[in-house]
């Protein structure tokens, strides 16, 4: 993956709506978010085409916290 050219803590809210499926190296996409996200910033993921589960499991092993699961459990909200 290739990095993020935003300085360290400095975005309070990332959209990945639809996208993860598309990205060859998850955990690294979800580094670099974890990198430019702001203490207590929100990472929204809207997972179309790979499950929740997929997705809490890499977004938790990167120290994104789940913190609400929204419109029946298709939009997951993370924070740091």
């Amino acid at each position: 993956g290739e990095e993020i050219r935003l300085e360290d803590e400095t975005v309070d809210l990332v959209l990945l709506i639809d996208v993860l499926h598309e990205v060859g190296n998850r955990e690294a996409l979800l580094e670099e978010v974890y990198r430019i996200l702001k203490r207590g910033g929100t990472v929204c993921i809207y997972p179309m085409h790979i499950s929740r589960e997929e997705v809490e499991r890499v977004a938790g092993s990167r120290g994104l916290n789940l913190e609400a699961r929204k419109f029946r459990g298709r939009i997951l909200i993370f924070r740091k």
